[in-house]
């Protein structure tokens, strides 16, 4: 499958454009398509179970997956990351000696399982995300907290010493989140996060 057909930028595309892309370039793949079924696949379903329960929005989960790997299980290393230099693990980029060993350890999984699990990759790194949320913003974080309260928390997550890295990359996540993102992956699964848009970002983010 060739590189337009995998990639899709933002602004989120509507399904149809996903199909209308898919199908100009990679005609060979027709069928594949047909079969596919939008966020119904083993990654979004992963996604979904891992918000749900633990307790994080699902848009923050996977707008972090999406700038880190693009949905898809890298092995060591991901060309789309903030730092693609360093050993990332699994569809959330997990990083090794970063984020990887802490999200382990808030599920009491072994690295290995983390990294090529799909499931326990994401359901770490919501773990990781719920633990950090609990602990800046309140154990009640999930009743009262203001989406716009998460960014504190994906900057943590990030495990970026450096503070305008930190910063760079939560910029890149909330960006996702109010603009949204489409891809269809390379095992065929059509993923589409909706964004919340302009008007409704600045409600719930604020400018900052």
């Amino acid at each position: 499958m060739n590189a337009t057909c995998r990639h899709l930028n933002r602004p989120a595309a509507s399904i149809m454009v996903l199909f209308l892309v898919f199908f100009a370039g990679c005609k060979e793949q027709d069928e594949e398509v047909e079969g596919a079924q939008l966020n119904k696949g083993p990654t979004y379903r992963a996604f979904e179970a891992a918000a749900i329960e633990l307790d994080v929005p699902i848009n923050i989960l996977m707008a972090i997956g999406y700038e880190e790997t693009g949905w898809e299980m890298v092995t060591g290393q991901s060309e789309r990351s903030i730092d693609p230099s360093g050993l990332s693990w699994g569809v959330m980029g997990l990083a090794e000696g970063r984020n990887l060993e802490r999200a382990a350890s808030t599920i009491d999984a072994d690295l290995n399982e983390v990294r090529h699990d799909l499931s326990t990759n994401v359901r770490a790194a919501a773990a990781l995300l719920s633990v950090i949320a609990a602990n800046t913003l309140g154990p009640d974080y999930a009743e009262r907290a203001a989406l716009g309260d998460w960014r504190d928390v994906v900057a943590n997550y990030s495990g970026f010493s450096d503070p305008e890295t930190a910063i760079e990359f939560v910029e890149m996540v909330m960006e996702c989140v109010r603009d949204g993102a489409g891809r269809v992956l390379d095992n065929g699964e059509i993923i589409e996060l909706q964004g919340v848009g302009d008007a409704a970002f600045e409600q719930a983010y604020g400018d900052g």
